[in-house]
Formats: C-alpha cells, structure tokens, sequence
C-alpha cells in the first residue's frame, strides 16, 4: 500500500516514510505500530515476486467480493514503479544508468472497489501484454459483461481475448494508429 500511496505522491521511498510516519491516522489505517527504514521498501518492491502477490489478491478478494459480483463491471489499468531512490536529473547528470523499473497491471471489479487481477513484470513492456493474464484472473473473481480499458490496450488481440474467450465486451477508446481487426470494427459498429 505504501508503494501505490509512493506513486501517487511521485515521492521518493524516503519522502513517504517521513510522510506516513507524521501522519498517525494512516499508520492506525495500515496497522503500522512504527515506521521501517526507506530502504526496506525499496527490497520490497525488488525481492518480491509476482506469484506471491497473486496469492495475496486472490485470498483478499475471496473475503472481500460480495456473492453477487456477476453482473459487475471490470476496469484495468497500468503503472510502473522504478525501483531506485535516485530522480532522472541526477542520474543523467552522474552519468549512472536508471535502475530497473516494475511494471504493474490491475483489474478492478467497479462496484466493490476490490482488486481481482494482476499481473507484474521485472522489465518495462507494453500493458496490453499483461491484459490476458489480468483480465483471467479478473473472470476467476467476477464475470464481467463489459471490460473498461485505456487506449493502451486497443489492440485486436485484446479484442479477440475479451470478445472470444471472456465472451464479454470492451469498452476503451479506439487510437487513431490502431488497425482494422475483426473485433475492433464490430466495436466501432456498436458506438
């Protein structure tokens, strides 16, 4: 949560420790009794795998998805985390190359508010590539008719998965390189 809260700010690993450790309603929120070093973040972000993460999602939206999640709606987006404490400028200017990033992918069932995918990868690549694994995970939790997505993930494979696999719809706005797919032509047909 930390991490997520770190991204939103663009704060550095060590700004949002200083931060949630002056804030005591967020550490009473989080259950947080006292505050870890930035670094611990930081080998968090990097040592954890996306396996155990799954697991984690899985178990937390068994408790928290109410029983009459079918007709829901599934909303998926994309982030990336860079793993260092450095900025930009200051690399750029040392001459040191930028550490690794994470990119991160999440599926949200709308009426709950509850995580019901993910998918993470080590190195930085294109959202649509984790789409399939997400919008699975996301189908285990809740069938969803009608799959929200940015135009990062208008691509025809996307389509066919959602529209072929998932027998669901896509919602997203189509970009102006896209191609002419089958799938992407019956969405432009329904707008």
């Amino acid at each position: 949560m930390l991490v997520l809260f770190k991204e939103y700010l663009t704060a550095t690993y060590r700004d949002i420790v200083d931060l949630v450790s002056l804030m005591p309603e967020v550490r009473d929120l989080l259950n947080l009794k006292t505050m870890s070093h930035f670094t611990t973040l930081q080998k968090f972000l990097t040592r954890t795998s996306s396996g155990h993460l799954s697991t984690v999602i899985y178990h937390c939206s068994q408790v928290t998805l109410p029983p009459e999640a079918a007709g829901s709606l599934v909303a998926v987006g994309a982030t990336g985390f860079t793993c260092g404490n450095a900025r930009d400028r200051y690399c750029e200017r040392a001459g040191r190359p930028r550490k690794p990033c994470m990119e991160i992918s999440v599926a949200v069932d709308t009426d709950s508010l509850t995580l019901v995918g993910f998918a993470m990868s080590r190195t930085p690549i294109h959202e649509g590539r984790h789409a399939p694994a997400v919008l699975r995970q996301a189908n285990r939790h809740v069938h969803a008719p009608v799959n929200v997505m940015n135009g990062a993930y208008d691509a025809e494979s996307v389509h066919r998965f959602v529209v072929e696999v998932l027998k669901a719809e896509v919602l997203n706005p189509a970009r102006k390189s896209s191609g002419n797919g089958r799938n992407r032509a019956i969405l432009e047909q329904s707008s």
